[in-house]
């Protein structure tokens, strides 16, 4: 639904984008028939993505909906996330059967193994999240400590905030001079 109006200027704009709209569907409709003429969208994959969600999505945009189309990836053992994430038992199992760099390798084995990887490579990652986020936490709670401790110093009277960077100094002072004198000891 649009607003309605009666406006010229909003009813000759609208009349506009209509045309246009109509001339784009037809250009794709006429597109999509010779997309699917030829067999549907064939998409190519240089290498598998870390995540299997993306790999799948890619292999979704050939055959959306039913529509007519394929999807193809080439990956090499030497590809990073390969490297990386054992990639070396492809490797070595490509050379026990003597397969050549040219050959496409198709066995299931090796498709197996290549979403072993992946799915190592996304609990990795899924893992590093996490952790940037116990870290992210830990700063959250640094950052309110500050915060509060700077809103206390803006709201205190002149002698409670000399007081307490009296106390900082000499805190920082003291802790100075112990680190100082473990040194002079260890050394």
């Amino acid at each position: 639904g649009r607003a309605v109006s009666k406006a010229p200027a909003v009813l000759a704009a609208r009349k506009a984008v209509d045309a246009v709209a109509s001339d784009v569907n037809q250009v794709l409709k006429e597109e999509k028939q010779k997309v699917e003429a030829l067999g549907g969208l064939y998409v190519v994959g240089t290498e598998r993505h870390e995540s299997v969600r993306v790999d799948d999505q890619l292999r979704g945009r050939s055959g959306r909906q039913g529509d007519a189309g394929a999807s193809r990836f080439f990956v090499s053992v030497k590809d990073p996330m390969f490297v990386n994430f054992g990639g070396e038992r492809i490797a070595d199992m490509m050379k026990t059967f003597r397969v050549g760099d040219d050959l496409p390798v198709e066995a299931k084995t090796v498709t197996d193994a290549l979403s072993k990887i992946q799915r190592k490579v996304e609990d990795f990652n899924a893992e590093q999240r996490t952790n940037v986020l116990k870290f992210d936490d830990v700063q959250d709670g640094q950052r309110r400590a500050l915060y509060a401790t700077r809103r206390r110093l803006l709201l205190a009277d002149g002698d409670e905030a000399s007081q307490t960077f009296t106390r900082w100094v000499a805190d920082a002072i003291i802790a100075t001079a112990r680190s100082v004198d473990r040194d002079v000891k260890s050394g």
